[in-house]
């Protein structure tokens, strides 16, 4: 499990080894804000400058909406 704290300190995206992806809020009840799978592994995940977006390295690479967990691109 690799954890991965927003730029602002008040969400932290938590990656376990089989590629489930979960964004908590630091402050939060323990509930996840979202949870996302993923049929590979995801070696690293980036939070934009701003917090907004998530990044993902995988085969063409993928964005995700960090509020949300839907997929930009």
């Amino acid at each position: 499990m690799s954890l991965f704290p927003s730029r602002d300190g008040k969400r932290i995206a938590v990656v376990g080894n089989r590629g489930r992806i979960r964004v908590f809020a630091v402050d939060g009840d323990g509930r996840a804000l979202w949870s996302r799978s993923s049929t590979i592994p995801l070696p690293w995940v980036s939070w934009s400058p701003d917090g907004r977006f998530i990044a993902f390295a995988s085969p063409g690479g993928v964005v995700v909406d960090a509020e949300t967990g839907d997929i930009i691109r």
